[in-house]
């Protein structure tokens, strides 16, 4: 006889020994055994992370005559120019020889130029993380005053997110990483409104080769590059369908 159990949760139901709302785990409320199958039927994940977040794109290495100074963004919600005006407010703040650094937009290449009048300096990209935002590669750039983005800036850090478990699923690969996949979603929404699937036929099935019990899940949103998805203390859930044999 086939059993189906829906479990239906959100990640203010964690575990008090969670790490976060994008870090957790949820103890079922009644173990469910002999599991062949389990369906992703609905998530609603808000998208609230950042447009510069702590320790995932927030900061740009300028050297100058073997010294390196560190410029460290803001966390926040940035439009293209704002964003052009913090990062010259930062430069400029971690600079000690001087105060000369601008950060501009080309509203018709969409590019940033970042330039030092009276320095000439390196932007060391291979040590910073905000390269993607600003239209660089991970690439340095040669020393001189002037140095233009070879791509248009980039906000959104990831367009896709993953939710990961490991006690639900088997690995997968996003890229060259492996991880335990249960569920990802193209995001197009703007910052604060909630992106939402609906199980339409487009399945997110898993199937196990022998029946499987579970007693717990977990759950950790990343991006493609395998950090955590700040959503900065606002939760999100997810339905989920358990076929038992």
């Amino acid at each position: 006889m086939v059993m189906i159990s829906n479990i239906s949760l959100s990640s203010q139901d964690r575990t008090n020994n969670s790490i976060s709302e994008s870090d957790f785990t949820y103890r079922l409320p009644f173990p469910i055994k002999n599991i062949t199958k389990l369906v992703v039927d609905k998530v609603c994940v808000p998208k609230t992370w950042y447009t510069v977040m702590v320790d995932i794109n927030d900061t740009i290495v300028t050297e100058a005559s073997s010294t390196k100074y560190t410029a460290t963004l803001n966390p926040g919600v940035y439009s293209a120019s704002q964003l052009a005006t913090e990062a010259q407010n930062q430069i400029r703040n971690s600079f000690t020889p001087n105060n000369d650094h601008s950060v501009s937009l080309n509203t018709t290449t969409y590019k940033y130029t970042i330039a030092n009048t009276t320095t000439s300096h390196t932007i060391n990209w291979s040590e910073s993380t905000a390269n993607k935002l600003f239209g660089f590669t991970k690439s340095d750039t040669s020393s001189g005053n002037t140095h233009v983005a070879p791509n248009i800036y980039d906000l959104s850090y990831s367009n896709k997110i993953y939710i990961i478990s490991n006690l639900a699923v088997g690995n997968s690969f996003i890229g060259s990483l492996s991880k335990k996949i249960l569920f990802s979603k193209t995001i197009k929404e703007d910052f604060g409104e909630l992106s939402t699937y609906e199980n339409e036929g487009q399945m997110w099935e898993h199937f196990y080769g022998n029946s499987k019990d579970l007693y717990e899940l977990d759950f950790k949103l990343i991006f493609e590059d395998g950090k955590t998805v700040p959503l900065n203390g606002v939760e999100w859930s997810i339905t989920m369908r358990f076929i038992e044999k």
